[in-house]
């Protein structure tokens, strides 16, 4: 189909130059001038795919110069003599001076030669120039995937974390007895069911990921006793935008395993708000340095490199801490 594609454009391109050659030729000469200006024109075309598909090696740097230049002499001489022969065939008398018929052939040939030279130059320039957009084209198409490789890594580690968070929780759950075991385990499910499937897709719409936030801080109350001090807020039309999936999950989540949620004087606090500018995500919460271990940095450490490799130059996210509360500051751009 490329190939294809590119072939009609070569032919819509030298049909036009074609048509408006013997335009040109026609209204500044006779019929005549006109074919011969035309089978000259042709023949300049067949030079440029000769030395554009065969002597040019493409994609490579040139190895044999002496091969290339001995093939660009040759052409040049060829074309000199095809158009001394093509006009002994048609009788032309173009540039005869005072019917000095040698000057008239040297003038011929010289000039088939200029002609010759201009058209391999512009060969040289287009299969310059293909040869560095396919080279792109490569190099866009191996960086791409090795980010798409990448972020699938990212992603990858992302479910074994949340994994193995929950199922703390459940487990302390179901070491007590708690009723509330087999809710936990569901609500895990459908949570895992969104990250292995659901999110497969790329981008989700934000009210997915916000309806699995949800999930998570319902997982959450049913670990703790009593109610659970967190203000959860979310503004804006959660349907019209998509966002990166299990980027809000991954921050949401850091708040719930390292945050203190049962201290009513300083309650924890997530804030989503979605506009046109783009979505902006807050969370603050009451450090809870009981709650520390080795692998409380992975989750936002792998976050920090999922939006930047999502989010080009269209974020902003900027964590701090005084060692007693902790602030996530998330602002994305659609």
């Amino acid at each position: 189909m490329v190939m294809t594609k590119n072939v009609m454009w070569h032919i819509v391109i030298w049909g036009f130059l074609f048509f408006l050659s013997g335009l040109a030729l026609y209204y500044f000469g006779d019929t005549k001038t006109m074919i011969y200006g035309l089978l000259s024109f042709a023949f300049y075309i067949g030079i440029f795919y000769v030395n554009v598909l065969w002597l040019i090696p493409g994609g490579a740097p040139v190895r044999n110069m002496g091969r290339l230049i001995m093939g660009w002499l040759g052409l040049m001489i060829g074309a000199g003599f095809y158009s001394m022969l093509l006009n002994h065939i048609m009788n032309m008398e173009v540039f005869l001076r005072d019917g000095d018929i040698k000057l008239e052939l040297i003038n011929t040939f010289l000039r088939n030669i200029l002609f010759t030279g201009i058209f391999l130059f512009i060969g040289v320039t287009y299969r310059y120039i293909l040869d560095r957009y396919k080279n792109e084209k490569i190099r866009y198409q191996l960086e791409t995937e090795k980010l798409k490789t990448e972020l699938d890594f990212l992603k990858a580690q992302v479910n074994p974390h949340f994994l193995f968070n929950t199922l703390n929780n459940i487990y302390a759950l179901a070491y007590k007895g708690s009723t509330n075991t087999a809710e936990c385990i569901m609500k895990l499910s459908d949570i895992l069911r969104y990250m292995l499937y659901e999110s497969n897709a790329g981008w989700v719409p934000v009210s997915s990921e916000i309806h699995y936030l949800n999930l998570l801080l319902s997982l959450q109350q049913m670990r703790i006793n009593g109610p659970m001090m967190l203000n959860f807020t979310v503004s804006g039309d959660v349907d019209k935008y998509t966002i990166a999936p299990l980027i809000l999950i991954s921050l949401v989540e850091n708040v719930v395993k390292h945050g203190i949620l049962n201290d009513a004087d300083n309650p924890a606090v997530i804030d989503i708000s979605i506009g046109n500018d783009g979505l902006r995500l807050l969370t603050r919460n009451k450090i809870d340095h009981a709650a520390k271990d080795t692998d409380r940095g992975i989750g936002m450490i792998n976050v920090k490199r999922r939006i930047e490799l999502l989010y080009p130059g269209r974020h902003s996210l900027v964590t701090s801490t005084d060692n007693i509360y902790y602030t996530v500051n998330l602002n994305l751009q659609f």
